[in-house]
Order: structure tokens, then C-alpha cells, then sequence
């Protein structure tokens, strides 16, 4: 018997009309993410900008929607932080939600973690 062979590779190259629907679903997805952020719901709006990137890599609303999860965290943290002796609820609450939101790499991932409130 002959060993197997592979006689062809086949590559699937998207066409320019799915190129240009995955563009303007990928623009959809970020403004959605930028809503969720604009509500301070960070597990959301990661999700919207990621899967709008798997859309089309080269989306810059989603790209920047990244980069200001980090500053509406920190926002949050410093909230969280101020109010920790007066309504421990409530920041305990956004400590939370920080936690279950952000990768464990954000700094405010790491500052949330340390503060007793959010143990």
C-alpha cells in the first residue's frame, strides 16, 4: 500500500462581499460593546469587542474599546475603593463585578483581589 499523500491543500479566502458584511457586523458588535461599557458592564463589552475583532481584525472601535475597559476599571476601582467605609455593600458589590469581569493580567484585576472587602 501506498502511504497516504496529501495531493492539494485547499485554502477558503473569504470574498469581498463577505469581507465587507463582516466589517460592517464587526462595527455593530463594537458600538454594542462601547454601550455595555458606557453602562460599566465589562464582562459584556469585552465579549462584543473580542467578537468583533474575530470579525475583522482590524476594527479600530473594538481595538480602543479594549484599551478603555482598562480606564472605566480603574474608575470603578477608585469608586469601590472611596466608598469601602461608608456603603461596604455597594463597593463590595463593584469589587465583585471587577473580579468576575477583568483578566487576572489588569492591575485592577490585582488591586480589586487585595482589598479584604472583595474576599
Amino acid at each position: 500500500k501506498k502511504p497516504f499523500k496529501i495531493e492539494r491543500k485547499r485554502i477558503v479566502v473569504p470574498s469581498g462581499v463577505t469581507k465587507s458584511i463582516e466589517a460592517k457586523m464587526a462595527e455593530a458588535e463594537a458600538q454594542l460593546g462601547l454601550k455595555y461599557l458606557a453602562s460599566q458592564n465589562i464582562k459584556k463589552a469585552r465579549k462584543a469587542f473580542v467578537y468583533a475583532l474575530y470579525l475583522d481584525e482590524k476594527n479600530k472601535t473594538a481595538k480602543d474599546g479594549l484599551k478603555a475597559i482598562s480606564k472605566t476599571a480603574k474608575a470603578l476601582y477608585w469608586n469601590a475603593f472611596g466608598m469601602k467605609d461608608t456603603n461596604k455593600y455597594k463597593a463590595k458589590k463593584i469589587l465583585k463585578n471587577l473580579l468576575s469581569s477583568l483578566l487576572p493580567t489588569n492591575p485592577y484585576f490585582l488591586k480589586a483581589k487585595s482589598l479584604p472587602l472583595a474576599l
